[in-house]
């Protein structure tokens, strides 16, 4: 009775081990699949890292924050800000000197005035008496896969900016032109903040990141698209 105790203990342990070994394999498998299976956004340079040639402004736009909306300014030498953040639907409206305009529209629509330096705001009825800026052409490029890769040609001269290989999920949902149409921005399926010049001379590079396509954002000098 003893040696058979003793033998079924050790197959028992051995189970255990088994077990515990095919368990570890399950994990490591699942682990591989999440690091290896996840289709990734093309690499880029971000023009923190690489700032020339020098996007020419600032550009702004919102994002859904916690209970409101929070205004994002974009530096050229590729910093990022965020100056405000107010309760409610909030939407570029433009720049103003050194301010950024955003519409308010929760009980009615306001205009507020966010200083970019000290993030005060100054709230004022809109009565839509502005002055005449340009607004930014939105849809600013056209987008084809060829063999695999991605490429992305200027809609107004057809010029390519870039060609890339990338995955089927991956895509361009926004793209807006600059007020001198130099330059056009564009957000990505990995909410990543594209800039790259009109004529193609270098590669898009990540301005930001977690940016929202739902609304392309609005350079300095032009006013957002209605």
């Amino acid at each position: 009775m003893t040696g058979s105790g003793a033998d079924l203990a050790r197959v028992d342990t051995r189970s255990r081990r088994l077990l515990l070994l095919a368990a570890s394999v399950v994990v490591v498998t699942v682990a591989l699949v999440l690091v290896f299976g996840v289709q990734r956004p093309p690499a880029l340079e971000r023009v923190a890292d690489v700032p020339s040639p020098t996007p020419p402004t600032e550009v702004a736009w919102t994002a859904w924050k916690d209970t409101g909306t929070c205004v994002h300014v974009a530096r050229p030498d590729g910093g990022v800000d965020e100056p405000w953040c107010g309760t409610g639907s909030v939407e570029i409206d433009g720049f103003a000197e050194d301010a950024v305009v955003v519409r308010r529209w929760d009980g009615g629509r306001r205009l507020v005035r966010v200083d970019l330096v000290t993030g005060a705001a100054t709230e004022t009825a809109d009565d839509e008496d502005h002055d005449p800026l340009p607004a930014g052409e939105r849809d600013a490029i056209e987008v084809e896969r060829l063999d695999g890769q991605l490429v992305v040609r200027n809609g107004a001269s057809g010029r390519e900016l870039w060609r890339t290989r990338a995955p089927e999920s991956y895509a361009i949902q926004a793209s807006v032109r600059s007020p001198d149409g130099d330059w056009l921005l564009l957000v990505d399926t990995a909410r990543r903040l594209l800039v790259v010049p009109a004529d193609g001379s270098v590669a898009p590079r990540v301005w930001a990141e977690d940016v929202p396509a739902w609304r392309a954002p609005v350079w300095r000098g032009s006013r957002a698209q209605g």
